[in-house]
C-alpha cells in the first residue's frame, strides 16, 4: 500500500502525466480494495456510511469552493457541478472510503456485523445539510460569503465531534490515535505534491488563519488541523455513531 502510494506522489512524470480520477483510485480505492481481499468485511455497513458522510464532506466543499477557500480540483471533464469537478467530488467518497476500510482493517473488532439502527439518523442528518448548504448558497450567494470560512466551518463541523469523543468516550478516542497518525502522514505528503503540481490551490491568502510554507508547496493552517489531523477521526466518528456499534 505505501509502495503504491509513493509511487504515485514522488516520481513527477507519473504525479502530472496521470490523470486525476487514476490518481484518486491510485490512493484511495486500490489499498481499500487490497485490504477488503485481505479480510472479508461488512461492505454494505461501510458503503452507506460512505455515501451519507460523504455527503457531509462534500457539502463542506459546495460552501468553501463558494468562499473561494481553495481553488478547485484539476479535472479531466469540462462541467463542474457547483464549482466542484466530477474528481473533486469523487475525491471526499473515496477518501471516506478508505478511511472507514482501514479502521475496520486494523483498529476494529467487528464484534458486530449489522447496521445501526441509527444510521436512518445520519441519512436525514446529511440529507438535510447538503439540501441547506445548497439552498443557502443559491438563495444568498453574497451574504453566505465569508471571511475564515475554512476556518469557521472546521471548528463548526469538527471541533465539537472531537471534544465530545475526547471528554466522553475517551477509550474509543484513543482508538482513533493510530488511525489519526496514519492519515496525518498521508495526506502531508499528498498535499505537498499536489499543491506543487497544481492539482488544487490555495490563492486567497487573507482569507485562512496562517499559512505554511514547504517545498515550494503552500497551503493554509486550517488544512493542517481540519483535513490532514481532524478530517479521519471525525468520520470514524461518525461512523461509530451512526453506523457501527460505537465500541
Amino acid at each position: 500500500i505505501i509502495a503504491l502510494y509513493l509511487l504515485s506522489i514522488l516520481p513527477q512524470i507519473i504525479f502530472t502525466a496521470l490523470p486525476p480520477l487514476a490518481l484518486n483510485i491510485a490512493w484511495f480505492l486500490a489499498p481499500a480494495f487490497y485490504l477488503i481481499a485481505r479480510r472479508k468485511k461488512n461492505l454494505l455497513k461501510i458503503s452507506l456510511a460512505t455515501i451519507f458522510i460523504g455527503l457531509l464532506t462534500v457539502s463542506m466543499d459546495f460552501f468553501l469552493l463558494h468562499n473561494h477557500a481553495w481553488e478547485p480540483y484539476r479535472s479531466s471533464f469540462s462541467f463542474p457541478i457547483f464549482r466542484a469537478s466530477v474528481e473533486e467530488i469523487l475525491w471526499f467518497f473515496l477518501h471516506v472510503f478508505y478511511v472507514l476500510v482501514w479502521y475496520e482493517h486494523f483498529l476494529d473488532d467487528e464484534t458486530t456485523t449489522r447496521i445501526s439502527p441509527r444510521i436512518g439518523l445520519l441519512i436525514a442528518g446529511s440529507s438535510a445539510f447538503i439540501s441547506s448548504v445548497l439552498l443557502v448558497i443559491y438563495l444568498f450567494p453574497d451574504a453566505s460569503r465569508i471571511r475564515y470560512a475554512y476556518g469557521i466551518f472546521g471548528v463548526l463541523t469538527m471541533v465539537p465531534m472531537m471534544a465530545y469523543f475526547l471528554l466522553m468516550r475517551r477509550p474509543l478516542f484513543k482508538k482513533f490515535l493510530p488511525l489519526a497518525i496514519f492519515f496525518f502522514i498521508f495526506a502531508f505528503g499528498m498535499e505537498i505534491r499536489a499543491v506543487q503540481y497544481g492539482l488544487w490551490a490555495f490563492h486567497d491568502l487573507k482569507n485562512y488563519l496562517g499559512v505554511f510554507t514547504l517545498f515550494g508547496a503552500r497551503f493554509p493552517v486550517e488544512e493542517v488541523i481540519f483535513w490532514m489531523a481532524l478530517g479521519p477521526g471525525v468520520a470514524v466518528a461518525y461512523y461509530e455513531l451512526f453506523a457501527d456499534d460505537g465500541k
